[in-house]
């Protein structure tokens, strides 16, 4: 009960425009219980206190909503989805947690993490995740995934450069990339090749801060030209 009235407390305070049902905050509780013994066991994220993991994950997963109503773009979750460097299913799980509707692949090279993923999604019955053990060099030239996705998600996982390099590679002609950044995003950016800036148009960024947790990053939202 304390997690639910926890959660629940986050969500008002920070995105009031965000309308979740009892049964979805209860999937979210049912997650981190998963992922905090889980996490005793294998590495799967550095924070251990449960409390911890709600303020810092979650938090930093829904701010992706704030993105969306910042930039009006409600369409943005439709088509495919895919999930670079999943891990423990963090900003992927628990945005298809939120968003029903989401048809979401979830990539990582770890087994074990997606392990974890598999049975996130047979405890919590989700249907609309499908976690892939495989590196993404491994998928970008295949018929089921090259230009295929209309979005790409990613959190703490690559430079910005490599990110686009990927990105053209899975993207349809008109995908969007939403990038987890610090900060510090700018002097990263300045590294890409022009290539790819001209490539992909950064429509915008979006900075966001939990003053209740003193911590807070930055939102990157490219589109392919």
């Amino acid at each position: 009960m304390r997690k639910i009235v926890q959660i629940e407390d986050l969500i008002k305070k920070y995105f009031p425009n965000l309308k979740l049902s009892l049964q979805q905050i209860n999937l979210f509780v049912d997650y981190f219980d998963l992922l905090t013994k889980w996490n005793k066991k294998i590495n799967l994220t550095a924070i251990q206190d449960p409390s911890e993991m709600i303020s810092k994950h979650l938090l930093d997963t829904l701010a992706v909503f704030n993105l969306i109503d910042r930039y009006k773009d409600n369409s943005i979750f439709n088509g495919k989805v895919i999930d670079f460097g999943s891990g423990a299913g963090i900003p992927g799980i628990l945005l298809a947690i939120s968003s029903p509707s989401l048809n979401l692949v979830s990539i990582d090279k770890s087994g074990k993490k997606i392990a974890f993923q598999q049975e996130v999604i047979r405890r919590l019955k989700l249907n609309n995740v499908k976690p892939l053990n495989e590196r993404l060099e491994k998928l970008m030239d295949l018929p089921d995934y090259k230009n295929t996705f209309s979005l790409i998600i990613t959190r703490a996982f690559d430079q910005i450069k490599q990110i686009l390099y990927l990105g053209e590679r899975f993207l349809d002609k008109s995908g969007k990339l939403i990038l987890w950044k610090g900060q510090n995003w700018l002097q990263e950016y300045k590294q890409v090749d022009d290539k790819y800036k001209n490539t992909f148009d950064l429509v915008g960024d979006y900075r966001y801060h939990f003053e209740e947790y003193d911590r807070g990053g930055t939102l990157l939202l490219f589109r392919k030209k």
